[in-house]
């Protein structure tokens, strides 16, 4: 009777103790960070999760992750708006940019903004307080007009259908040029966005580099050059073992255009141009 009554606390006890474990929120999970946003105000690192469909808040004073909140879908990208308290995250789940409000306390959904389908990646410029979205699958362009005071008034206000599947987006310090990456080839799409406030983005044109798989698209400190993460193909190698394993097939490249010529185009394209091989893929 003893034993029975011991054992019997014993599993309360473990009980008691799975409960309180509960809120800590520390189960294994394939979260796969996809974005980081900082907050100077609160000094909290927000992180985006794609697998886990959350976002973890890290407090960089105490180093600790303070929550985890769950959003849904599958986000792919986020965005901090300047001047305010809020977040945009883009889901190629529900196809929408969803704004948050984040506070020390909570993470608090304010809107849904339909986008173009399949949203990557987002770009916000705070000079127009415009949000472009690149549509991977849709191979679209879509501009959201952002409103500060009143985040529910925030919509659509442009889809641009292009040619490619794009992903990074470039903007120049003047605001009036962006440069979209190909998310699988070598292409790079001119656009005027001097009036992409009224809702009249335009494409200029398109431009062709020898490498594909862009996975980052950067200005240098001065903004005169065009920064490129890239692979590039060999043609040179053969698919066999001794090219492959030795690295000779593909590489990882970092290539430095001046953007004043990407824009012109022409034979002066590569003109000032150098790149720093990352290594071998």
């Amino acid at each position: 009777m003893k034993y029975t009554s011991t054992l019997f606390i014993v599993v309360c006890l473990m009980l008691v103790g799975s409960v309180c474990a509960a809120p800590l929120k520390d189960d294994a999970v394939h979260r796969r960070p996809v974005a980081l946003e900082y907050s100077a105000a609160t000094s909290q690192l927000l992180i985006l999760n794609q697998r886990s469909a959350s976002m973890s808040i890290f407090d960089t004073q105490r180093q600790m992750i303070l929550r985890e909140d769950q959003l849904g879908g599958r986000p792919t990208d986020m965005e901090w708006i300047d001047g305010t308290a809020l977040v945009a995250v883009s889901n190629d789940e529900t196809h929408v940019v969803s704004l948050y409000r984040v506070s020390t306390q909570q993470l608090l959904h304010v809107h849904d903004i339909p986008s173009c389908r399949y949203p990557i990646q987002l770009k916000y410029d705070a000079r127009t307080s415009l949000l472009y979205v690149a549509g991977l699958w849709s191979r679209q362009l879509a501009v959201l007009r952002i409103n500060k005071t009143e985040p529910q008034q925030s919509k659509l206000i442009q889809l641009v259908d292009l040619s490619f599947a794009p992903r990074k987006m470039v903007v120049d310090r003047a605001g009036d040029r962006m440069i979209i990456g190909d998310a699988y080839g070598g292409t790079l799409g001119i656009a005027d966005i001097s009036n992409a406030a009224h809702g009249r983005l335009t494409m200029l044109g398109q431009r062709t580099f020898p490498g594909h798989n862009v996975r980052g698209l950067e200005l240098s400190a001065s903004g005169e050059m065009l920064l490129i993460a890239h692979q590039m193909l060999n043609e040179l190698a053969h698919t066999v073992r001794n090219d492959v394993h030795w690295g000779l097939l593909m590489s990882n490249d970092l290539r430095w255009l001046r953007l004043e010529n990407v824009i012109k185009g022409g034979e002066e394209m590569y003109t000032g141009a150098h790149m720093h091989p990352l290594g071998e893929a």
